[in-house]
């Protein structure tokens, strides 16, 4: 009979707690730190099973892609993805205060784009934003609030999504978008762009398609970088 998924998971989480506790009593650590040190791996690890479902993807803190302070999101920006980079960027803010920060992205949107656009602003290394082939939703909320260079290639499409509240249907009558979305969406909007306030009409779920010199010219991005092609 197969393992099913929970069983995997506790004979890995047993594991790892073994070797955990292993390695603290070889190293000294004694009967109440090895103890200690495997309450705390093993709370940590089944914390970690329970937020996320599954073991955290590890970094690889060598790559030369991450040293040469670039970070890419070609994944849909869920939690567990805009994690994963918020993770990248601190590494390389610490490891490098001040210095400018790229992250590319090319998604279809998600859950983690506010979360990882407050967490850009709260670092000291300036994150340049360059937005790749398709920019949507939570991707243009990052590349709208980056606090370096907002780039977006020629070739680029940016989608602004703006999306009412779920918990209050459009046909109700105490249904009031201008108070209870607007203070969130459209301020976020009118803080790091220049779009028209004709287009924060918040009780409808509306997307609006850019072009990457629309982009620019209604303040979401600063600057497009030209696709040319040498024949000769």
């Amino acid at each position: 009979m197969k393992k099913n998924t929970l069983t995997v998971l506790v004979i890995g989480a047993a594991a790892i707690a073994c070797g955990a506790l292993a390695t603290a009593l070889l190293r000294g650590a004694g009967k109440d730190g090895g103890l200690d040190y495997l309450v705390s791996s093993a709370e940590y690890l089944l914390e970690s099973v329970y937020r996320e479902g599954y073991f955290e993807k590890r970094i690889d803190y060598n790559d030369p892609v991450l040293n040469e302070r670039k970070v890419f999101i070609t994944t849909d920006l869920d939690e567990k993805h805009a994690q994963l980079a918020m993770k990248k960027l601190l590494y390389l803010d610490i490891t490098g205060p001040k210095t400018p920060i790229d992250l590319y992205i090319d998604t279809s949107g998600g859950s983690g784009g506010m979360m990882l656009s407050c967490f850009i602003q709260s670092l000291g290394s300036p994150v340049n934003v360059y937005a790749l082939d398709f920019c949507c939703s939570a991707g243009t909320l990052v590349l709208a609030s980056a606090t370096g260079t907002r780039y977006a290639f020629s070739t680029s499409s940016i989608i602004v999504h703006i999306v009412p509240s779920e918990s209050c249907p459009e046909d109700d009558e105490t249904y009031n978008p201008e108070a209870q979305e607007r203070s969130i969406n459209a301020h976020f909007w009118e803080r790091v762009s220049a779009l028209p306030p004709e287009l924060y009409d918040i009780g409808k779920n509306r997307y609006y398609n850019f072009t990457a010199e629309q982009a620019l010219e209604f303040g979401i991005i600063d600057e497009i970088i030209e696709i040319t092609r040498d024949n000769t």
